[in-house]
């Protein structure tokens, strides 16, 4: 394909289909008591996740007097760990799609106590 009918064809590709997305209600209905369990652990544990974000970003400063750093030590911890994340979760992606879910999620649950402790 050339450059210049690929540049012309790329924008009208990009539209999502009209597709009419279905109602979330609908499907959750669907879902059966254990599905349901996964479901609000993982959205808890997401909640809780950002309750820790936003807890350590908006304390900052007395943070930093607690352990006697700098504000630009802590943020620097903090844009550290967002962009290690990614890393993360790419390598444990492609391990659970290789290995299956449960090994990979052992070991990163192993590693991530690790540092906690080392820490």
């Amino acid at each position: 394909m050339k450059i210049g009918k690929y540049l012309v064809t790329r924008f009208t590709t990009l539209a999502p289909p009209g597709v009419v997305p279905a109602n979330p209600i609908k499907l959750l209905r669907m879902l059966n008591r254990q599905q349901t369990a996964f479901f609000l652990v993982a959205f808890f544990a997401w909640t809780l996740d950002a309750f820790d974000f936003f807890s350590v970003t908006l304390n900052i400063i007395e943070i930093g007097k607690t352990f006697n750093k700098s504000v630009a030590h802590i943020t620097w911890g903090i844009t550290v760990t967002l962009m290690l994340r990614s890393v993360g979760a790419i390598v444990f992606g492609i391990a659970g799609d290789r290995f299956g879910r449960k090994w990979p999620f052992v070991i990163n649950i192993a590693f991530y106590a690790t540092l906690e402790i080392l820490t």
